[in-house]
């Protein structure tokens, strides 16, 4: 006999992310599973058009995180990441990047929002689409499920493939 759970999905701000993360949950859900999203503030009621009622926001309003979809996407364009040059000056590009240490703060920032939700909605495994564990995840006595939904050479470390940043899928 199966029973249904509380699933808690927790994914980086991104849109191939969070679309990734709706795609699994949609099929959980349809299973007769309770669905909840941790976002941020750029994705606010955007879930509710694929039926997951429970979207909770993680929003600190502290510092440089206020909006960080648009933040991030300007941040790509400025940076030159999304420009023509050649994929080996894309990587020395993105090694120089404040991208994961932004995330790590973010992260912090965002660790008791993070646990007032799962105090409230006790789910029973969490899916974790994102590039820096949360704490409070990672060290629970809960189940989690790592998706990586980003470019698949990421996790590979093979001298017969390119670099994860390389554009080169």
């Amino acid at each position: 006999m199966s029973r249904n759970l509380t699933i808690l999905f927790v994914s980086v701000e991104g849109v191939g992310h969070v679309n990734a993360c709706i795609g699994l949950a949609e099929c959980l859900r349809d299973r007769g599973h309770k669905i909840v999203f941790t976002v941020d503030k750029t994705f606010e009621g955007k879930l509710i058009r694929y039926g997951f009622i429970e979207e909770k926001i993680i929003d600190p309003n502290e510092g440089k995180f206020k909006n960080p979809g648009d933040e991030i996407a300007k941040h790509l364009l400025e940076s030159g990441i999304l420009s023509g040059m050649s994929s080996l000056e894309k990587i020395e590009l993105m090694s120089k990047q404040t991208f994961f240490v932004d995330m790590i703060e973010k992260v912090k920032i965002n660790e008791p929002n993070l646990k007032a939700i799962i105090e409230k909605h006790k789910p029973d495994v969490y899916i974790i689409d994102h590039f820096i564990g949360s704490p409070t995840l990672i060290y629970s006595d809960k189940p989690w499920i790592f998706l990586f939904s980003g470019n698949p050479l990421f996790v590979l470390d093979d001298e017969r493939t390119p670099p994860g940043a390389s554009g080169m899928q």
